[in-house]
């Protein structure tokens, strides 16, 4: 099972890693692992993400000028408790945002890739079918770095994911 969603850091929504404050500007998609439709207990998902960024003259032109602080990097935060179960999420909470201050990625990250040279970064987890969202939260090293994306998702259960949306 496969997802791949299209993304961008813009002016203003590119913060950089979360040793910025404007790391909350960044973007954010919620991952969906429903539980079982029996309810019952659920082997955890194999859940790999993928951030690539855009291949065009421009990305490499800005690779070529700062390739350091456009090193991709990736964050999985737990889910958000006020963003609450799947069962009709997506009308609500679900869609927005989650406020990301300067202590969530130590309170909620369950894991992240490392800032290296490439056009691409990649974690392979195990989750629980939390039937609540999943923050993944791509950034580049510095902040200000614009330029577009792409976030591929698979599983080897259901899963599907969503941009976040702000207020």
């Amino acid at each position: 099972r496969r997802v791949l969603l299209r993304g961008a850091w813009r002016a203003g929504g590119a913060g950089g890693s979360h040793l910025h404050a404007s790391w909350g500007a960044n973007p954010q998609f919620h991952l969906f692992l429903p539980p079982p439709p029996a309810g019952g207990p659920a082997p955890p998902a194999r859940v790999l993400a993928t951030l690539r960024l855009a291949d065009s003259d421009a990305a490499r032109r800005r690779a070529r000028r700062d390739p350091l602080g456009g090193m991709p990097g990736l964050y999985l935060l737990a889910p958000a408790p006020e963003n609450g179960a799947l069962g009709g999420a997506l009308q609500g909470a679900a869609q927005r945002r989650v406020p990301l201050g300067p202590g969530e990625r130590a309170a909620r990250c369950l894991a992240e890739t490392p800032f290296s040279p490439g056009a691409a970064a990649a974690l392979e987890v195990e989750l629980p079918r939390a039937g609540a969202p999943y923050v993944l939260v791509p950034a580049t090293l510095e902040p200000g770095r614009a330029g577009a994306f792409s976030l591929e998702l698979s599983s080897d259960a259901p899963l599907f994911a969503m941009q976040a949306l702000d207020d």
